[in-house]
């Protein structure tokens, strides 16, 4: 599964519509579109990197910031069975962002 960027930042090129260019009718994705989410792709998958290395390192489940992204930081949560759970956020509290990911990890289990 590919990750996916939420945010105020533009969509993903697949849902957006593209842009027609001059030529034809052809469409093509704008450049900074494309530069935005190739840029926030490898942000997850540097951050999946670390959380891959992390969480043989630690017992804990709230790994805490693993990574920035312009302005912003990436937090991880990694449960028993390995699932990995990420955020991408401006906040300072890590209280909050734990008690978040604890909330989404037992309504992930109520649903399974």
């Amino acid at each position: 599964m590919e990750p996916h960027c939420f945010g105020r930042s533009p969509s993903p090129p697949s849902t957006r519509a593209p842009e027609t260019s001059s030529i034809a009718g052809r469409k093509k994705e704008s450049p900074c579109r494309l530069a935005h989410y190739s840029g926030c792709k490898r942000a997850w998958s540097q951050a999946l990197d670390i959380v891959d290395e992390e969480l043989w390192k630690t017992n804990a489940m709230f790994l805490k910031v693993v990574d920035k992204f312009n302005d912003r930081s990436i937090s991880a949560y990694v449960t028993s069975g390995h699932i990995k759970l990420m955020l991408l956020h401006d906040g300072k509290s890590d209280d909050a962002i734990k008690s978040f990911f604890q909330e989404v990890h037992e309504i992930y289990i109520k649903v399974l």
